[in-house]
């Protein structure tokens, strides 16, 4: 799928952001409803990795819904405004990129483990060096080759 279409879907959901509720119960819901509809469309891992921040920053909040809530918290707050905000917006973060390997989950490339007989593979990189290092004989097909090559 394209960069634009996944450009065009988060154009989309930012547009929709101002209707739906970014209370912090409602902010998961939120980030999985783009990954999902993304998911949907087919958009490849890196293309939705690169909108992953620019999401979590749309939902950020401003500086005065910040400070009119941590006006409402700030008995019960034990930090500063600049903490407490920090840690709202990292909050925000925490949940965007987890709603992300969600929807795209980490693919690890697991390398079959090669058996060496009774060798450990530093042996065995040391025995298959040695015997490499001779020179092969021509099987017999080799041989009756380059004997009707000659003549």
């Amino acid at each position: 799928m394209s960069t634009q279409t996944a450009n065009r879907i988060f154009e989309k959901w930012k547009a929709d952001l101002a209707q739906l509720d970014r209370s912090r119960n409602s902010v998961r819901d939120n980030f999985d409803r783009l990954f999902g509809e993304l998911c949907d469309n087919d958009v490849s891992f890196e293309e939705a990795e690169q909108i992953l921040p620019k999401a979590a920053q749309r939902h950020f909040p401003n500086k005065s819904a910040a400070k009119n809530t941590w006006e409402r918290c700030k008995n019960w707050a034990k930090c500063s405004f600049e903490e407490w905000h920090a840690n709202w917006n990292e909050d925000i973060r925490a949940k965007a990129t987890s709603s992300f390997y969600e929807f795209y989950p980490l693919t690890t490339i697991v390398k079959p483990k090669r058996n060496f007989g009774p060798f450990s593979p530093a042996e065995y990189a040391k025995q298959r060096a040695y015997a490499d290092s001779f020179e092969t004989l021509p099987s017999k097909q080799e041989r009756e080759a380059n004997d009707n090559n000659q003549r």
